[in-house]
């Protein structure tokens, strides 16, 4: 029996985080077709506002630096 490949497609969504009036990109998710994208903007946001260190992927982000953050 032969194993079959499947190409999964990934949707990037970019956190950047707000300060002042810079955009700085701070890392990528990769949203798989199943997710919701605005469930998932909801969560990472979420996680951003309520923390003081938050990991995403291999990226440690200290949010009390910034204003704000966007994804794009």
């Amino acid at each position: 029996m032969a194993a079959e490949l499947e190409e999964i497609k990934l949707e990037p969504l970019a956190i950047c985080g707000i300060m002042g009036t810079a955009l700085i990109p701070l890392c990528q998710y990769n949203m798989t077709k199943g997710e919701e994208r605005h469930v998932v903007v909801q969560e990472i946001l979420t996680e951003l506002a309520s923390k003081e260190v938050v990991i995403m992927g291999n990226t440690l982000v200290y949010t009390e630096g910034f204003d704000g953050f966007r994804v794009l």
